[in-house]
């Protein structure tokens, strides 16, 4: 009975299509090391560390994405309130560490912004601070989410609904690869069409989903997936540095209509603040073709349909185990 269920036969000898127990053990495998790698942050978050914060939110950023990427194989009534819970944790993170990032880039821009302007830079400094004071009590509940009882039982829960799908894992990490790049490459296509922060941005969030979905996947495909995710970060760094300065500029525009009298400093620093940003933005448009040229793209195709892995379910798999 055992050798028939493991090549696909039912107890009654009908022959069924085998689950692809890949699947099971990727999602499983996924899901204890994301959620470890969360815990791991708490404590340094919850002391309100600047980078206990960041490697928080990005923690839960990547477990979102295997929630997503493996939605599919988990039970809705056991997916649903988990992936609720860590989505809170993301959001009451967000706004604490962009104010973080741009008390940081302010304390820098004052190094080499002409001494006029070092007394606008102190009151936005001091409307910034006010601002994050504001965002310690959602970090703190962040924290208490991810410590809390309900977070573990909703991870075990989840931990013993997935599922054993019948279609390969392999095609399914393949057709969520390709729609991730595709989606990056309609967004890149959109952004020099149509050039704008807001079509840029969109730009940032494909990567930023495409990258995540090439950690879940990288154990089946290796190095040459290390190498994919390679490329891609030069680019990510640089958007990610261009859209800190824009929402530096941002806050100094709040600042100049919210502090009278400090006009012309202002203005003197959103220029040296958009000054930056363009330089980020000419070096990723520099950059940009080595990932979305054709070479580029078919690369990445092949790649996706390239795993390192063999499925469970593949006819070599099947034969090794009836031998077994």
């Amino acid at each position: 009975t055992r050798l028939r269920s493991t090549v696909g036969m039912d107890r009654q000898g009908r022959a069924v299509k085998p689950r692809c127990n890949l699947a099971h053990r990727t999602a499983h495998h996924a899901l204890k090391h994301r959620v470890r790698a969360l815990r791991s942050h708490v404590r340094a978050a919850a002391a309100h560390d600047l980078e206990g914060i960041h490697d928080l939110r990005v923690a839960s950023r990547r477990l979102r994405a295997v929630l997503g990427d493996y939605a599919d194989l988990f039970r809705k009534r056991a997916l649903k309130p988990f992936r609720k819970r860590v989505r809170s944790i993301t959001r009451g993170l967000g706004k604490a560490r962009e104010l973080d990032v741009t008390l940081a880039l302010l304390r820098k821009l004052r190094r080499r912004a002409p001494k006029s302007t070092h007394p606008a830079i102190s009151r936005a400094a001091r409307m910034l601070r006010e601002l994050r004071a504001a965002e310690s009590e959602p970090v703190d509940a962040s924290c208490a989410l991810a410590r809390s009882p309900e977070f573990r039982a909703e991870h075990q829960a989840l931990l013993h609904a997935i599922k054993h799908p019948k279609r390969c894992y392999l095609r399914t990490a393949e057709a969520t690869l390709r729609r991730r790049y595709a989606a990056l490459v309609a967004a890149h296509r959109k952004w020099i069409g149509r050039p704008s922060d807001e079509t840029l941005h969109r730009v940032r969030v494909a990567f930023k989903k495409l990258r995540y979905s090439c950690e879940i996947a990288e154990n089946v495909y290796g190095q040459p997936m290390e190498d994919f995710i390679g490329q891609m970060k030069n680019a990510q760094e640089l958007l990610g540095d261009w859209n800190d300065s824009r929402v530096l500029r941002d806050y100094l525009v709040l600042c100049s209509q919210k502090i009278a009298g400090m006009t012309g400093p202002y203005a003197e620093l959103e220029r040296i603040c958009d000054a930056d940003a363009q330089t980020l933005l000419d070096n990723f448009a520099r950059s940009a073709p080595e990932l979305f040229n054709d070479a580029a793209q078919s690369a990445a195709v092949t790649l996706f349909a390239s795993p390192q892995t063999s499925c469970c379910n593949s006819r070599r798999a099947r034969t090794a185990a009836t031998q077994r």
